[in-house]
């Protein structure tokens, strides 16, 4: 309602500041105290023939949407309405609620607007697990793979959606003989994409179904499914012994499949995930603007010691553990970690750390102590990726053969060729020893 005054007396003050140069040419009348006390007046009626016409208005819409609560609870007598969440309770976006029913199995999604009820009747439905987040609520039915998602955004029509996870399981068929249950993971990210800034920061769920090596996200009323092991891996797993471990690392869930020796990288920021096989992950590089500061490969470590320009980028920067701690004043634009992978359709893999977009100047100390955080992040990845290269190798090759294959296709020349030449920058780097070179070489060309 401010906007609109403010937009009426603008267009009173060009309307007069106009009539006044066809009168006489002056703007004088600009600094005379009438002028200013007509403006106001008119202001004032503008305002009052507003409210006028706004406040019989919501009165209106206010006795219809109570007219409408009574004739819905009347009608609605096949489920219980004792248990309701509340998600708005005023004129503006209505009055929306959620009804739920374990005993009858049921749940009731209800907005009464002024312009009448709607509602959604879900059949079959017993919420085994709840969020509640801002802005949003998510409800999953575990025993029937399904969830509902529901937002409510303040002056904005109520949004859900029912969505059938269950169906998008390509393993559910199979004869599994593991009993492992099913882990939830909430994300909740700590900033938003330079591209997501005018949205809401909304906190992702992550269902991980162990048994079947199937994932389900879940971010506001955006959901994607997907198998991670294939069928023919997956009936071979026995016993009830979890494996799969969860890390939330800055804006990148990283989950550990301890038993196939996979890696799946989720990035709720940019709703994109990617698997991997822990024998497939050979190196891991972290980048400031360009410049490798920290690199790690398999049976070989780079860290410790100040080395050559080539790996300093001739900024005197220090390669191993990293730290924000530094005396010397830079700024930082990119802050990327980057994961050499062998696979021909998937060489590599960047880990945007700044997806922010911000720029750093430890000369500020609000920049710094940003920046720090997001070392820290970088740290805590570089760290868990190295972890890995060191088990991969030193897992025998019947252990490894068990999952090679998980996610690959046949290597074709043209990527073996692309990976040739990595590994040679990798040895010109300093990253492979000349023996190391060789054995990767060799074990492409096998």
């Amino acid at each position: 309602m401010k906007s609109i005054f403010k937009k009426e007396s603008l267009i009173m003050t060009l309307v007069l500041v106009f009539y006044g140069f066809i009168a006489g040419g002056s703007v004088d009348f600009l600094f005379d105290g009438t002028f200013w006390t007509i403006i106001g007046i008119l202001t004032l009626i503008i305002i009052v023939v507003v409210l006028c016409w706004a406040i019989p208005s919501a009165i209106r819409d206010e006795k219809k949407i109570e007219k409408l609560k009574k004739d819905f609870y009347s009608q609605e007598t096949d489920i219980d309405l004792t248990r309701k969440i509340e998600l708005s309770n005023n004129i503006s976006s209505g009055y929306n609620n959620i009804y739920i029913d374990k005993t009858k199995r049921k749940m009731l999604v209800v907005s009464i607007t002024s312009n009448g009820i709607e509602k959604k009747h879900i059949d079959g439905f017993v919420e085994t697990y709840m969020e509640k987040m801002p802005n949003s609520y998510c409800f999953i039915d575990e025993n029937r793979e399904k969830a509902l998602l529901v937002i409510q955004r303040p002056m904005a029509k109520l949004n859900y959606k029912l969505v059938e996870y269950g169906n998008c399981n390509k393993n559910k068929d199979s004869l599994i003989r593991c009993g492992v249950k099913t882990l939830i993971h909430k994300v909740t990210l700590p900033y938003k994409t330079k591209e997501d800034k005018n949205n809401p920061l909304l906190p992702t769920i992550v269902l991980i179904d162990e048994k079947y090596g199937f994932i389900t996200v879940f971010k506001g009323l955006i959901s994607y499914s997907f198998n991670y092991i294939k069928e023919d891996y997956i009936t071979k797993k026995t016993g009830n012994k979890a494996y799969v471990t969860v890390k939330n690392i800055g804006s990148y869930l990283f989950v550990l499949d301890e038993y196939f020796k996979v890696l799946i990288i989720i990035s709720p920021l940019i709703s994109t995930y990617k698997v991997f096989n822990y024998s497939s992950i050979i190196n891991v590089v972290y980048e400031e603007d360009g410049n490798t500061l920290f690199s790690k490969s398999m049976k070989r470590t780079i860290g410790g010691a100040i080395v050559g320009d080539i790996l300093m980028g001739g900024a005197g920067a220090i390669v191993g553990g990293l730290s924000g701690e530094t005396k010397q004043f830079k700024e930082v634009k990119s802050m990327n970690i980057k994961i050499l992978i062998r696979n021909t359709t998937t060489p590599s893999l960047d880990l945007p750390i700044n997806l922010k977009g911000e720029t750093f100047n430890t000369k500020d100390e609000k920049s710094k102590k940003t920046y720090n955080t997001r070392i820290q992040e970088a740290n805590a990845i570089k760290d868990l990726i190295s972890v890995i290269i060191d088990n991969s190798s030193q897992q025998s090759t019947t252990i490894l053969t068990s999952s090679h294959q998980i996610n690959e296709e046949p290597k074709s020349q043209t990527g073996i060729a692309d990976e040739l030449v990595k590994l040679a920058q990798l040895k010109d780097a300093g990253v492979l020893s000349e023996g190391e070179f060789q054995q990767q070489k060799k074990k492409l060309l096998s």
